[in-house]
């Protein structure tokens, strides 16, 4: 049985702002009622908005998931986590094939910092892409 205390509260579904321009994402989110999802800001849509665009859908009310998948030695990752953190990222990830030692710095790094609620940060990790085959993977 699941422990209901260790699960995130709030909305369930996180809307994926996959779109190629920050003013794109901005005029989605308007569509959408932050007290019902939360957003999800990508690598693509990271590189043309950055920091502000988290900024920006934070003062609308939305939580944001910064889907960065940081993979680098532990030092730049725990930096990364400690900087998205302090940007408003409600929540981030990591990716494995970083190892352990990476993954548990970005998680202390994360795990030190709540937002203006109060709430702890979400973590996840990435395993595998399901992009690569087989000898990409290994």
């Amino acid at each position: 049985m699941t422990d209901q205390s260790s699960l995130p509260i709030g909305p369930r579904v996180i809307v994926a702002l996959d779109l190629a321009s920050a003013d794109a994402a901005l005029d989605m989110a308007r569509r959408l009622d932050p007290q019902r999802c939360r957003v999800k800001v990508g690598k693509e849509l990271f590189a043309t908005g950055g920091p502000l665009l988290v900024a920006r859908l934070r003062s609308m009310g939305f939580e944001v998931f910064v889907d960065l998948k940081f993979h680098d030695i532990p030092h730049t990752v725990a930096g990364a986590c400690r900087a998205a953190a302090a940007d408003g990222a409600w929540m981030l990830d990591v990716h494995a094939s970083g190892g352990r030692r990476m993954m548990e710095q970005g998680a202390m790094r994360n795990s030190r910092r709540q937002d203006n609620r109060r709430r702890h940060r979400q973590e996840s990790t990435m395993l595998l892409l399901e992009s690569l085959d087989q000898m990409s993977a290994r």
